[in-house]
Order: structure tokens, then C-alpha cells, then sequence
């Protein structure tokens, strides 16, 4: 989709695009929701963890169009326009939360870093960051016209036609092309998906950590759940490492 957008991405100006630049992005739009484009289609490949959020938020779209509009005035190729876009502005507010978890699973042991943080910067090549609608999504709650990011709840994810077909259509397939990462659900409403794409036989729910909490700090409950789950959880990743031992 990147082909239909690029040269207008070229052309936003410098800094954060601004409202009315972003009208053109619209790709959907009901009575209570609107899905824009966004320049996060990048996916790599060799990836040794996968981290699936609901939607891109509104900062992260921000971001991704500021860094691959640069990425093109600079003259650089598509791909390395996506690849930036997609390495420095997913999960940005979320990093610290989503390191510290991963640190106390063991997962840095198994990819031979000394911490987890490292995913976010020098071995970003071992991260793949996704989500259940690849694009971003806004929503307008009862009686408000403010739209506002989504979160997955109202509609619930499953319940919402339009995001089940991105969840079968582009995640099933986007997850099958990165066949031995683990998968890494943010929260209850990812869980929900990455199951539904387990009885879709999509994915092996072996590769799946179900019950990881959604790190955002609007979370309160995010270290409780986790506290309770850490356990669990890490015997989750010692199986996953076994497996892809040789």
C-alpha cells in the first residue's frame, strides 16, 4: 500500500504532519470509527520476537509519517523509509515497561543480549512490532464527537467485522512469514486475537505468551497481573527457547 501513498509522504512537511495533511491517509470510515493509512507495513523477517499491540495510536502515526517522509527527502529506497518509520516510532511510549518485563522472563538469556533494552536500539533486528489492525484507528464513543485511539473494548475486537478481517487478512499472514519468532500479546484484547487466530490454524499457540499484560502505564493493574503471571510465563519462553534449539 506504501506505492499509492509514498509521494505524498514525500511532501508533508517537515515536523509533525499536521491534521489537514493527513485527511488524504483516510482509507475506512463508519459512523463511529475511521482506520487512516499509515507508513507501517515493514516486516522483518528474521525477527526472534514479535510484540502485537491493538492499533498504532495517534502518536505513533505522527512519528512514522515524520521519520519515512525524511527517510524519502533524503533520497533513501522504500524499504529503509518503512524500516525506520516502523523501528523508532512503535511501542515508544511503551519500551521501558515491555524491557523490564522481558528482562525478568529470561528473555535476553535466550537471544544472547545482556538486556532486553537492546531490542529498542542496537539489536532492534531481532524485534518485530505489530499490531491486530496494522493501521491506525479512531473511534467516536456514544455521544462525543471527539474520535480518539482505540483500544480494542467498544467494539470489542472479535465483535467488530472490520477488525477481524485485518486480524485474519494481515496479522495470520504477517506472523506465518516470521515462523520461529515468539509472539508477544500487549494485554487481554490481543490475547483474544492471537487465540482466534490459533483456531484459525494460523498460528501454533506454542509460540504464543499468553497472559503477557498490556505494559501501558494507564494499565494499574499491569504489575499485580504480571507478578502473578511472571512464573508462568517464563516457563513459556524456556519452552519456546528449547524449541528452537538445534
Amino acid at each position: 500500500m506504501f506505492a499509492a501513498f509514498a509521494e505524498r509522504i514525500s511532501r508533508l512537511s517537515p515536523g509533525t504532519p499536521s491534521t489537514e495533511e493527513l485527511k488524504p491517509f483516510l482509507l475506512e470510515e463508519t459512523d463511529r470509527a475511521q482506520i487512516y493509512y499509515a507508513p507501517l507495513d515493514w516486516v522483518n523477517k528474521s525477527a526472534k520476537i514479535i510484540v502485537v499491540g491493538i492499533t498504532p495510536g495517534r502518536a505513533t502515526m505522527l512519528k512514522a509519517f515524520q521519520v519515512a517522509s525524511l527517510c524519502l527527502r533524503e533520497g533513501r529506497s522504500w524499504d529503509e523509509a518503512l524500516k525506520r518509520a516502523k523501528q523508532v516510532a512503535s511501542f515508544s511510549n511503551a519500551r521501558s515497561a515491555i524491557g523490564t518485563m522481558f528482562d525478568e522472563l529470561g528473555i535476553p538469556e535466550v537471544l544472547g543480549l545482556s538486556r532486553s533494552a537492546d531490542l529498542f536500539e542496537s539489536k532492534q533486528g531481532l524485534l518485530h512490532p505489530t499490531s491486530c489492525v496494522r493501521y491506525p484507528v479512531f473511534v467516536r464513543h456514544r455521544n462525543s464527537c471527539e474520535l480518539t485511539n482505540y483500544t480494542g473494548h467498544s467494539p470489542r475486537l472479535l465483535d467488530w467485522e472490520t477488525s477481524r478481517r485485518y486480524i485474519k487478512n494481515l496479522l495470520g499472514p504477517e506472523l506465518q512469514e516470521i515462523p520461529d519468532a515468539l509472539v508477544v500479546p500487549c494485554g487481554v484484547a490481543v490475547d483474544s486475537a492471537l487465540r482466534h487466530l490459533v483456531d484459525l490454524k494460523a498460528i501454533e499457540p506454542t509460540r504464543c505468551l499468553f497472559g503477557f499484560p498490556h505494559p501501558s502505564g494507564a494499565n494499574g493493574h499491569r504489575l499485580t497481573h504480571f507478578a502473578k503471571r511472571r512464573d508462568e510465563l517464563k516457563q513459556m519462553v524456556i519452552r519456546w527457547a528449547e524449541q528452537l534449539a538445534p
